[in-house]
C-alpha cells in the first residue's frame, strides 16, 4: 500500500510540474541570434541614433545605439519581449556596459542569459550594419 502511495504522489508531482511549465513551452526561439563579433573601433558611422533588433530569448530585442564622433557612446534597450525578469535583467544590465567598454560586441554573455546576452550583442551589431 506505501509503495502505491509512493508511486501516485510521484506521478501527481510530474503531472503538477508539467502543467506549471506548460505556459511556457514553444514559447521561445530556439534561433536565437549569435553575434559575430564586431570591433565598434572600426565602425565609421555619422553621428546619429541607430536601431537594431534581434532574437535573443525571444523575437524582438530592440537597442538604440549613439553615436557621436564616430564612436559608439550609449546603448539603450528599448524594446523587448524576453520573459523571467530574474534572468534577462542581468544581461540588459550588464552587456551594454560591457560592450562599450571593450569597444567590441565580442563580450562575455551572462550565465543563465546566453540567448537574451546574444540578442543584445546582435541587436548592436545589426543596428551599425544598417547605418
Amino acid at each position: 500500500m506505501k509503495k502505491r502511495i509512493v508511486i501516485l504522489s510521484a506521478l501527481v508531482l510530474l503531472t503538477v510540474s508539467q502543467l506549471v511549465a506548460f505556459p511556457f513551452r514553444g514559447k521561445h526561439s530556439s534561433n536565437y541570434t549569435v553575434p559575430e563579433g564586431m570591433d565598434l573601433s572600426a565602425v565609421e558611422a555619422a553621428d546619429g541614433v541607430y536601431e537594431g533588433t534581434a532574437v535573443g530569448y525571444r523575437e524582438g530585442l530592440t537597442v538604440d545605439v549613439t553615436v557621436e564622433d564616430s564612436q559608439v557612446v550609449d546603448i539603450e534597450i528599448v524594446d523587448h519581449n524576453e520573459i523571467g525578469r530574474r534572468y534577462y535583467q542581468k544581461a540588459m544590465d550588464l552587456i551594454p556596459a560591457a560592450i562599450l567598454k571593450a569597444e567590441s560586441t565580442d563580450v562575455d554573455s551572462v550565465s543563465g542569459a546566453t540567448c537574451t546576452s546574444y540578442g543584445i550583442m546582435s541587436a548592436v551589431e545589426d543596428a551599425l550594419h544598417n547605418f
